[in-house]
């Protein structure tokens, strides 16, 4: 007995699909055959053929253009480099920050995740400070939330909304709470509704969440940034040092 013979004839149809376009046989903006080609060639019907390009769209691997037909999705990726966000910038440098919205203030009790790394009480309220950063044609492609303790942030920029010139390592340093350390969390899921709605992210694809925290003397919480984005966009890069035993 083929191992086929009890699989639904539309996962046959999509399975091959995907082995195609994952192993590039169909590249990206490649098209797929039509609905009738594809029909002809596993002898199914069309309405078969449908549901699989539908569960292909569904999971992100195709994308129909109108008049035109099913074609596999091109996505440029981005390379992200913590290390090149968590120092303060030299007076005169340029900060590697792209483009990005004016930050949206809040007084907040931050999420569980969090309080947890400030060191917070429970419904202790923390400076938020939301922005979108944008690529070259201003879509938004981060949503990115910084959480500082009002002890460190009440009264000081970090309260306006406002761009922070030299960016948050650079704010903290010259409020007197240098950067000392950094840890980061990255953790995958899938997109709030809100999220899929900002970042654009078709249905199926999951987002990357960054959490990093960043501490200053004496090992004291001074910010946790959460950023969110489409997986399929980025790649992280990170360097990691290796030590002699």
């Amino acid at each position: 007995m083929s191992d086929w013979e009890n699989v639904p004839a539309y996962v046959r149809v999509l399975t091959q699909l995907r082995i195609e376009i994952e192993s590039g046989r169909i590249p990206p903006g490649g098209q797929i055959p039509s609905v009738a080609a594809l029909a002809q060639q596993h002898n199914v019907a069309g309405t078969t053929v449908q549901k699989a390009i539908r569960a292909l769209k569904a999971a992100g691997l195709v994308e129909g253009v109108a008049g035109k037909g099913v074609f596999v999705r091109k996505v440029k990726r981005l390379t992200s480099r913590s290390a090149d966000f968590v120092s303060p910038v030299p007076d005169g440098a340029r900060t590697p920050h792209g483009n990005s919205t004016t930050p949206e203030i809040g007084h907040v009790v931050p999420p569980d995740e969090v309080a947890e790394k400030l060191e917070t009480e429970p419904d202790e309220k923390v400076v938020s400070r939301r922005r979108l950063m944008l690529d070259a044609d201003d879509n938004a492609i981060e949503i990115t939330t910084s959480y500082i303790p009002l002890s460190i942030a009440k009264g000081t920029p970090l309260e306006r909304s406002t761009k922070l010139s030299g960016a948050m390592p650079t704010a903290l340093k010259r409020l007197g709470f240098p950067p000392r350390d950094c840890k980061e969390w990255v953790t995958g899921r899938m997109p709030t509704s809100e999220e899929a709605r900002t970042l654009k992210i078709p249905s199926g694809v999951p987002v990357l969440q960054t959490l990093r925290l960043t501490k200053t003397d004496g090992g004291r919480p001074a910010e946790v940034l959460l950023i969110v984005f489409s997986a399929e966009r980025y790649e992280l890069e990170y360097d990691l040092p290796i030590q002699d035993s």
